[in-house]
C-alpha cells in the first residue's frame, strides 16, 4: 500500500507542478493582455485627441482661407501700386532729366549773352 500512496503522491506532485505551471503561463498571459489592453487604450485616446485636432484645424482653416485669399488681394492692389509709382519715378527722372538739359542749355545761353554784353 505504500507503494500506492508514493505513486499517489508523485501523481499528485506532478499535477500539482503542471497545474503551477499552468497558473504562471495563465497570470503572465493576463498580465501581457492588460499591457495590450492598455496600449490599445491609449492609441483610441490618441485617435480620438488627433480626430479632435483635426476638426478643430479643419474649422480654422476656412477662415485662413478667406484670409488669405484677401491678402493675396492686397498684395496684388499693392504690387500695381508699387509698379505704377515705380514708372512715376522713371517718369519723374526722365522729366528732370529734360529739364536739368534745358536748364544747362539756358545756362549757356545766358552766359553766352552775359560775355556778348
Amino acid at each position: 500500500m505504500s507503494q500506492d500512496t508514493d505513486r499517489l503522491r508523485a501523481i499528485q506532485d506532478e499535477l500539482a507542478g503542471i497545474l503551477e505551471s499552468q497558473v504562471t503561463e495563465l497570470l503572465a498571459r493576463t498580465r501581457a493582455l492588460r499591457e495590450v489592453t492598455s496600449q490599445i487604450a491609449a492609441a483610441e485616446q490618441d485617435i480620438r485627441r488627433n480626430e479632435a485636432l483635426r476638426t478643430q484645424l479643419e474649422g480654422e482653416l476656412g477662415p485662413l482661407s478667406s484670409r488669405a485669399g484677401a491678402l493675396e488681394g492686397e498684395n496684388a492692389e499693392l504690387k500695381s501700386r508699387v509698379d505704377a509709382a515705380r514708372a512715376n519715378v522713371e517718369r519723374m527722372k526722365k522729366i528732370r532729366e529734360e529739364h536739368m538739359s534745358i536748364l544747362s542749355g539756358l545756362t549757356s545761353e545766358l552766359k553766352g549773352l552775359a560775355s556778348g554784353s
